[in-house]
């Protein structure tokens, strides 16, 4: 880094004329580089992932951007983004599928080019919750089998909240204090 000037003295030796350029300035900055890199996200079909941003510093000019995506985990055969030219993208999640993204930083002044880390988004197909058991004829004064649910899909943790209706709808109902557990357990029932 520093700044570094430069001139010229020309002589004419027969004639005796003598000439001295105007200054020349070169100023080195620092090469630029990625603050920010994106980060990745795991996300149930059609749902937000994250947005991929890039923050940068350094260099020289105004820095222009281009995402690619790819399948594998690779820059490698990776495909240009049409019309993703900007520090952050919006990674379509309307495919299940691992896609991968990076962006190519330039810059307009003699910079070399720099890549982002490479950011996996994984889209997943939606859970299914499947009642083992989900209807049943008892007594009253009876209990019933413990009520049970499967959850197979999603990402993450799965959290719980069991509810009661007064009609045959999955809306609408009342929560239940501490059903959160993936099995839900009524106790005698002694009212119709």
């Amino acid at each position: 880094m520093g700044t570094f000037f430069y001139y010229v003295v020309i002589n004419q030796t027969a004639s005796g004329c003598e000439v001295t350029s105007e200054v020349s300035t070169i100023i080195i900055n620092e090469g630029p580089a990625i603050t920010t890199q994106p980060i990745g996200s795991d996300i149930c079909l059609n749902g937000a992932a994250n947005v991929l941003e890039v923050i940068t510093e350094n260099g020289v000019g105004t820095p222009t951007y281009q995402w690619f995506s790819n399948t594998t985990n690779s820059s490698a055969g990776a495909t240009e983004i049409t019309g993703a030219t900007n520090s952050n993208y919006n990674p379509a999640t309307n495919t299940v599928g691992e896609v991968f993204y990076f962006v190519v930083i330039s810059f307009d002044g003699g910079c070399s080019d720099i890549q982002s880390t490479i950011a996996l988004v994984n889209t997943v197909a939606e859970p299914i919750a499947t009642a083992v058991d989900p209807e049943q004829t008892i007594c009253l004064d009876g209990q019933a089998d413990t009520f049970e649910i499967t959850l197979t899909g999603g990402v993450g943790n799965p959290t719980y909240q069991w509810f009661s209706n007064t009609t045959n709808t999955n809306s609408g109902g009342t929560a239940i204090a501490g059903a959160t557990n993936s099995t839900y357990d009524t106790g005698v029932l002694s009212s119709i």
